[in-house]
């Protein structure tokens, strides 16, 4: 889940309880906070920059058992688009690492754990095989 909550979990004293619902919720069900979750020490960086301040209003949450581990967090200011500021946000970017996800055992491996797995291509399937596979 990721995106412009318009909502500072830091500096919240002037919102309405119910504007920060949704980063509470998150948060207590175990969602990862990746900006905050990698920026421990530092703190997370500001991603809306006004005349009379700054807030963080960008997050970028994953569910719990989410598959990938995050690599690092960043926030970089957005390029202008034809000479216009094309946002007054800066960029949060958040990057993954599926390659756990993705890993997948040769034949050879899978015969050396006495692993194995059945393909059926619908279209070549008789009747009575498949039946014996749906009964199984």
């Amino acid at each position: 889940i990721l995106g412009d909550f318009n909502a500072d979990e830091l500096s919240h004293s002037h919102l309405p309880q119910h504007h920060l619902k949704i980063l509470r919720s998150l948060s207590s069900r175990y969602f990862t906070d990746y900006q905050s979750h990698i920026s421990l020490i530092s703190g997370p960086n500001l991603t809306f920059y006004y005349q009379n301040g700054s807030s963080r209003l960008d997050y970028i949450w994953s569910s719990p058992g989410f598959p990938a581990s995050s690599l690092f967090s960043h926030v970089e200011s957005c390029p202008k688009l034809n000479d216009n500021q094309f946002t007054d946000h800066r960029v949060l970017f958040t990057a993954f690492d599926f390659s756990s996800c993705f890993a997948t055992l040769s034949k050879a491996r899978l015969k050396q754990k006495s692993e194995q797995h059945t393909i059926f291509l619908y279209k070549n399937l008789k009747e009575d095989t498949w039946d014996t596979f749906s009964n199984e």
